[in-house]
């Protein structure tokens, strides 16, 4: 769990988890625009940031979150 979700390293494989291939900005509510990486495996946009507006310690989380259910 630490790995994955503080250091963004896959516990299957020991590497680091896989950069988006692109990421974008999307309109958001209250016109607050939410970024989004493209998913290499899927093929999704993914949302990579929180919906709140509150300080995440560990802003990458979403992302990391996705590759890894994504490369199972």
């Amino acid at each position: 769990y630490h790995l994955n979700y503080y250091h963004g390293v896959s516990a299957l494989t020991g590497r680091p988890f896989p950069a988006p291939l692109a990421s974008r900005v999307a309109a958001g509510a209250g016109g607050r625009g939410r970024q989004q990486g493209l998913c290499g495996v899927c093929g999704e946009w993914v949302f990579t940031d929180s919906s709140r507006k509150v300080a995440i310690n560990v802003p990458q989380i979403y992302w990391w979150k996705h590759i890894q259910a994504c490369t199972k």
